[in-house]
Order: structure tokens, then sequence, then C-alpha cells
């Protein structure tokens, strides 16, 4: 005695239209992901200051408090005691050393979270 199982499997046809709107929503979906998260990542590095004949030390302070970045410079060539103004609203960093360091000799650089500040003049003194 043979015993026969037969299984029916039965394939339920999907429409070309239902598989258009699964990918349209997937990509839907994943776009709002990627927008959130640069929103995020982004809006937590803008910068706001005002401020008159303060030291460039107290503006790099209030910078890393404001950002992830950190400063890095060599303390013979970079005064930090000396005096800028500075007057920036919800700007990324680049925008702000770029207003900070206008017209002056200081030049920076970025290094994953950091930011290493240089003189021109002072790398360009022959050593005696």
């Amino acid at each position: 005695m043979k015993i026969k199982t037969a299984v029916s499997l039965k394939r339920k046809r999907v429409s070309k239209r239902t598989i258009f709107l699964m990918k349209l929503s997937l990509t839907m979906y994943l776009v709002g992901c990627f927008q959130l998260m640069a929103l995020t990542s982004f809006s937590q590095n803008k910068i706001s200051l005002k401020l008159e004949d303060a030291s460039l030390q107290s503006i790099l302070n209030q910078i890393e408090n404001q950002t992830d970045y950190s400063f890095v410079y060599n303390n013979d060539e970079v005064n930090v005691e000396q005096k800028f103004s500075i007057n920036v609203l919800e700007k990324d960093i680049a925008s702000t050393m770029d207003a900070l360091f206008k017209n002056t000799d200081i030049k920076y650089k970025f290094r994953k979270n950091l930011v290493v500040l240089s003189n021109q003049k002072a790398q360009k003194k022959p050593i005696p």
C-alpha cells in the first residue's frame, strides 16, 4: 500500500502595482530616515555667538561648548589672548571659523572632530 501525499503549492500572484507601491513605500521611509538623521546631526553643530573684544581663548571655549569639536594649536604660533569680535547666528563650524579668522594670519584645518589652528606668518619665519 502506497500513500501519496499531494501538496499543492499555489503561488499567489502579486500585481505589478502592488510591487511598485511596496518599493515606493520603502524608498519614502528610507529617505525620511536619512533626512531625520541629517537634521539631528547638523543641528547639533550650529553656532551662535555675539562677542566684542573677547579673547580668542574664550571664543574657542564657547565654540567647543556648542559643538563636538575641540581645538588644537601651538601656543608659540597662536596667541589665544588676542582680542576678536564675532557675530554669527546658527552657522556651521566652517562658516564660523571663516568669520572669526577673516583678515588674520590664523589658518585652520579639520581633522575628524579636531580643529587645528596655525599661524601662517609664524611658520614662514626663518629659524636663527
